[in-house]
């Protein structure tokens, strides 16, 4: 991710994610709500049919269709496993990594701010939630379409949590690569430098 533009649209918070800070450091992920389920429902009416389908071309067939028996099968279980892959993916959107520190949440909270502008990135942050961080990816596709990677890291107790999603992934079979896991090797290495001198963490921090 490169440094965000620095546009007023991209500081707009949903109050959802201040209500979800505690069931995310609870659960490290976020609830289970309408939105979040809708995705994985229809993903899964998609599954049923493919198999009724499937089922329906094994068991009876189409007239004039002399595809061996397997064949059938495996055009029905290529699609199950495309569509199970789909929900999987969408599941993991929906959790946390944690990176343990050895720090308590407000050394966190000013670790992650350090981390941060160190990587040049532009922060947005809410005033009812300073120990939560936000940034974005420029828009990976056209002005029409607006979509980006947003990635949250919240400071907590011994550890600060990352997770990351696309603007408009809820109901693509492909929304892209995340670059949570690459941010968290890179805050770790952050980390392990800042341990290696306490008093320049401590200045720092």
């Amino acid at each position: 991710m490169k440094q965000i533009p620095g546009n007023a649209d991209g500081a707009a918070w949903g109050n959802s994610l201040l209500s979800d800070i505690n069931t995310i450091k609870s659960k490290l992920r976020y609830p289970i709500k309408g939105k979040t389920l809708a995705p994985i429902l229809f993903w899964g009416v998609i599954i049923v049919l493919i198999v009724s389908l499937s089922v329906f071309l094994i068991t009876v067939g189409v007239e004039g269709d002399e595809r061996p028996l397997w064949m059938k099968a495996m055009v029905g279980t290529s699609g199950i496993f495309l569509m199970a892959m789909t929900i999987i993916r969408h599941m993991q959107a929906l959790r946390f990594i944690a990176i343990e520190t050895p720090y308590h949440l407000q050394e966190n909270t000013l670790l992650v701010d350090s981390f941060l502008k160190a990587e040049h990135m532009l922060i947005f942050r809410h005033p009812d939630a300073p120990e939560v961080f936000q940034i974005q990816s420029r828009n990976r596709h056209s002005k029409v379409d607006d979509d980006r990677e947003i990635m949250i890291f919240i400071a907590d107790d011994k550890r600060i949590l990352i997770n990351s999603h696309f603007t408009n992934s809820g109901w693509k079979a492909n929304p892209g690569s995340r670059h949570h896991k690459e941010f968290g090797k890179m805050l770790q290495q952050y980390i392990s430098s800042q341990s290696q001198n306490t008093g320049v963490a401590h200045q720092t921090f």
